[in-house]
């Protein structure tokens, strides 16, 4: 397994599993994570995602095509792209947050991802999701609830805090447009 992976699982443990928040860590020894550029295009489109191949995918549902099957939770990351230990962390994130809701899942899943991969110090920043993470932001500003919002995203979203913060999050997330 590439060190990569480790490190990333690691930093993550270290930042984010102490009080309030507590979690089980990701054994990585029974997870699929790859790094390839060909095999992240092929799961990508076989999961029915649109747009441009990204520098990390995590597979969203088992599915087959052409005779290969994609995992649920599988990770690719592009080798193609510039791969810094922040995509790793970004890459594991979205497992530490599984599941999140199915009618919002991008734009929550890489808003909260991609701000809590920041908050890690590291140099990967991914720019097309500056306006999901400016999002996490303001309402955290609005709210003052980050250690909430830290439960809610690595804590399987426990009862006591879903309602009142996952659905205002959504609301305040969608309701504006």
């Amino acid at each position: 397994m590439d060190g990569r992976w480790t490190k990333a699982n690691e930093v993550i443990c270290r930042e984010y599993n102490k009080s309030p928040i507590s979690f089980v860590k990701l054994n990585l020894d029974k997870l699929d994570l790859n790094i390839g550029s060909q095999s992240l295009q092929d799961a990508f489109l076989a999961s029915g995602q649109p747009g441009s191949i990204p520098y990390g995918f995590v597979v969203p549902f088992t599915v087959t095509k052409n005779g290969k099957t994609y995992r649920e939770k599988a990770i690719w990351v592009n080798d193609r792209k510039d791969l810094n230990g922040g995509v790793f962390v970004h890459e594991l994130l979205h497992l530490y947050s599984w599941p999140l809701p199915k009618m919002t899942r991008h734009d929550l899943s890489e808003g909260l991802t991609e701000y809590f991969t920041r908050k890690i110090n590291w140099v990967y920043r991914n720019s097309a999701y500056n306006h999901q993470v400016t999002e996490v932001e303001d309402f955290i500003k609005k709210h003052g609830c980050e250690d909430g919002l830290k439960k809610w995203y690595f804590c399987n979203r426990p009862q006591d805090i879903t309602q009142s913060l996952g659905e205002t999050f959504v609301k305040w997330r969608y309701g504006k447009s």
